[in-house]
């Protein structure tokens, strides 16, 4: 004796349908996801290329850490007519030659040599920023690359 549960019934015209549907739906909404990402690729990358090409930098001073290592850069950055240039600090390896990055360890607003901005290794991964109080600051870091950042501000 045959089970009910073993017969097949043959599939609707409605569920074949609904499963052309759905496997449409998920390509299209695949195609506009995998779109969307290439588009922010693009622009990911047109930002890091201008942030790397349009602006100069020029170095002001340069400290070698204790062990050699690393140096802490002082530099003005130029980013063109329409912005002031400012003056900026960044932590690199000690035979890397000044790039077109903007600073990872202080940016201030400051576009004058009031800024007075110094450098000083107090270890081979710790450094001492010092600068004036006139100076404006837009962003400061407490650690990159490994190395710890202290920040002072003299009179």
């Amino acid at each position: 004796m045959k089970s009910r549960a073993s017969h097949v019934f043959p599939k609707t015209v409605m569920q074949i349908v609904r499963e052309k549907t759905m496997k449409r739906w998920q390509k299209h909404t695949l195609g506009w996801i995998g779109a969307l990402a290439v588009v922010a690729c693009s622009w990911f990358l047109l930002l890091y290329w201008l942030d790397c090409t349009l602006c100069e930098n020029t170095l002001l001073a340069r400290a070698v850490s204790p062990d050699g290592k690393l140096s802490a850069v002082v530099f003005h950055r130029d980013a063109g007519a329409t912005t002031r240039y400012s003056t900026q600090v960044s932590i690199q390896g000690a035979s890397t030659s000044l790039t077109r990055r903007m600073g990872n360890a202080l940016i201030t607003d400051d576009h004058s040599d009031r800024a007075n901005i110094r450098v000083k290794w107090t270890g081979p991964r710790s450094v001492l920023i010092l600068r004036s109080a006139s100076c404006r600051v837009i962003r400061k870091a407490d650690k990159t690359r490994g190395v710890m950042i202290a920040h002072e501000v003299e009179d």
